[in-house]
């Protein structure tokens, strides 16, 4: 089993007596007395300058690492939590996350039981506020990170670049998750040296696509933590299991958690939970706008996903970084469960990408607080199985729940309480003067010549118009116009309460669905309303 690194930007590490507590104590660099700078102890040069203490006695923070990776046993019989502490009390204490400066907290070969996991959290103050926060890179630093780009000042312009009469690409539908599984399967095959012509050219650069980084692990607890602009994920989850995120907060991120299994480790990523955690996705829902002229081209804008951006241009545009959830997988076995937690003014709610059989089996989601949602609050891709959507709130949400060609055994929907606002339309502060059938896509797997490419768009117009895409649905199923298109074996939706101007279900497959007990009530404003609620009879064909 590879080591862990924890990679969290943390500067001053305590650890009491492992005889007297089962806590370790991690404090941010400016902390007050006893964690102020000793230069006579540990220096000030690269790499150093970072302290902490065992007991009474002051060390510096690389000889405890060093302890650390000496005596593993200390972590695995006496730490049961590992609190990170503020620089005063009751006050915010960011961690910031960079290249710059950075010490690594190593946890290797952390195999917790289920029943004992290790703990790692923040504090809150007396109100509940959260007070520990990872900082990372607003996301216009994150993507044009001149380390990362072909061409810095064009990427941070949002203008395409063009190389040698290349013509523009057409949308080719890859996957972010894919994406991002590749970087991982090239990093496991450099550390076992081996030689993979196909991942040849694909490296993870720039700043850290990560605030909190576990891979290898089993039974970890992330609790009472907050994060703001971690792009591209707040906690990335590497071929790992028994692994909790509860009670935190998230701003930004294209994923709260992404949970990842690389090739031929699919069968040991599993058990995952996220729960009481409220996540903020939009820019301009935590931060407010700056001097943004044109959100077709600059991600320095603070855009509202719901009301600013058409759905194609968060879908496979400049804005696709947002194209995320709270919670995201790739390939891992199953057993996720998601509850009670408040996702909104985002793209999706959970996510799950599975290409392999006997992966994205055994999920639940259950409780949760879906608003202003641009796509879909629960979407399983490619295989599912035994999905449960229960007693959750959907409000103002484009499509709730996506099986679109999902080859599938079961899902049941039950329980659940959705409605759409009648004037709570998406695109309503979309800029009409724009022309975002030229907002440009960010290629990032193209060795280190990451890119903006021009996207053609003429197979769906309405992709990138304002009011395009807004209607929504409640259920997307599989088509069966499409020879061998895949769909569920069966769905079964029943004592739901439903409030909508929208087709209960699209225009698609749908012999697998039962249908029944539910309390639905049709809205709108007739044939001649307004666009955002005039209800339009269906082509005779359908």
């Amino acid at each position: 089993m590879r080591p862990l690194l924890v990679a969290i930007l943390l500067s001053t590490v305590s650890l009491s007596p492992a005889t007297a507590s089962d806590t370790l104590n991690v404090a941010h660099e400016t902390a007050s007395p006893p964690f102020e700078r000793d230069e006579g102890l540990c220096g000030s040069g690269p790499g150093k300058g970072y302290y902490g203490y065992v007991g009474d006695h002051r060390v510096c923070a690389d000889a405890l690492a060093n302890g650390l990776r000496a005596i593993p046993a200390l972590l695995e019989g006496h730490v049961s939590d590992l609190v990170l502490l503020t620089s005063r009390p009751s006050e915010k204490t960011f961690y910031r996350v960079s290249d710059e400066r950075e010490v690594i907290l190593p946890l290797g070969n952390i195999h917790r039981r289920t029943e004992a996991p290790l703990t790692i959290r923040g504090q809150r103050d007396a109100e509940g506020s959260l007070l520990v926060w990872f900082k990372g890179l607003d996301l216009i630093e994150t993507i044009c990170d001149p380390n990362r780009v072909l061409d810095a000042s064009a990427c941070r312009a949002g203008r395409p670049s063009q190389v040698d009469n290349e013509p523009a690409a057409f949308f080719d539908r890859r996957y972010e998750l894919t994406s991002l599984a590749l970087i991982e399967d090239a990093r496991v095959g450099r550390s076992l040296r081996q030689a993979d012509s196909s991942l040849a050219g694909v490296t993870e650069r720039g700043p850290r696509s990560y605030c909190i980084r576990l891979s290898n692990v089993r039974g970890i607890v992330l609790q009472d933590l907050a994060f703001e602009d971690c792009w591209i994920s707040a906690v990335k989850v590497i071929n790992s299991q028994d692994i909790t995120l509860s009670s935190a907060r998230i701003h930004g991120s294209t994923f709260g958690m992404l949970a990842i299994a690389t090739r031929g480790m699919e069968p040991g990523a599993h058990t995952y939970k996220v729960s009481k955690t409220h996540w903020i996705q939009s820019p301009g829902a935590y931060r407010s706008n700056s001097a943004c002229t044109d959100p077709s081209i600059d991600l320095s804008c603070a855009v509202d996903v719901w009301e600013d951006v058409p759905w194609g241009v968060t879908h496979h545009h400049l804005w696709r970084p947002l194209n995320g959830a709270l919670f995201g997988a790739f390939n891992v076995a199953g057993n996720v469960l998601i509850e009670n937690n408040l996702i909104e003014r985002a793209y999706n709610g959970v996510r799950i990408y599975s290409e392999l059989p006997g992966t994205g089996r055994n999920v639940e989601v259950r409780g949760n607080r879906f608003r202003f949602l641009r796509d879909n609050a629960v979407e399983p891709e490619i295989r599912a199985d035994g999905w449960v959507v229960k007693h959750n709130r959907f409000e103002n949400v484009h499509a709730w729940i996506s099986t679109d060609g999902v080859l599938g055994g079961s899902m049941y929907v039950f329980g659940n309480l959705g409605w759409y606002d009648a004037d709570e339309i998406p695109g309503q502060n979309c800029r009409d003067d724009i022309d975002w059938s030229i907002s440009p896509r960010f290629d990032g797997l193209a060795g280190d010549r990451g890119r903006y490419l021009l996207i053609d768009t003429s197979y769906d117009p309405t992709s990138v118009a304002c009011r395009g895409h807004y209607r929504g649905v409640i259920l997307k199923t599989g088509d069966k116009r499409k020879t061998g298109f895949p769909y569920f074996e069966w769905i079964s939706i029943f004592n739901n309460s439903w409030r909508t101007r929208s087709p209960l279900f699209s225009s698609k497959h749908a012999s697998p669905l039962s249908h029944f007990n539910n309390a639905i009530e049709f809205t709108g404003c007739g044939l001649d309303g307004p666009w955002h609620c005039k209800q339009i009879p269906a082509p005779v064909q359908y």
